[in-house]
């Protein structure tokens, strides 16, 4: 909807997130690919000349505050981690809630004082 939050990420500025939000939204389904485009506008600073560049923006559909977030990277298969318990390493499976490409909330499975590790 318009006035929604959106964080744009862009390839050459690693690890820093830019606030946007939506100003337009175009009502023409696009078929192959099952989106709408929308127009948005940088609500702070921003990286100037960003043409020719990769970006990724998200739109905050929903917030958790305390939602239990691991990166993508630390699954093994669909729905599992590697986590210490006493002096092993053991395969858990969770159940995942949202996720994007860089990270996967946890419902079950795992704690905040879990340590994961990748393998």
């Amino acid at each position: 909807k318009l006035g929604q939050e959106i964080l744009v990420k862009v390839d050459v500025f690693k690890g820093k997130l830019f606030k946007a939000k939506i100003t337009k939204i175009y009502r023409m389904l696009d078929k192959q690919n099952q989106s709408f485009r929308v127009d948005a506008e940088f609500t702070e600073d921003y990286p100037k000349g960003l043409a020719g560049l990769t970006v990724e923006a998200n739109i905050i559909v929903r917030q958790k505050p305390k939602a239990l977030a691991i990166p993508k990277e630390y699954l093994v298969g669909e729905d599992s981690v590697w986590v210490k318990k006493g002096s092993k390493i053991e395969k858990v499976k969770i159940q995942k809630g949202v996720e994007n490409y860089d990270f996967v909330e946890v419902l079950q499975g795992l704690g905040p004082q879990d340590e994961i590790f990748k393998k």
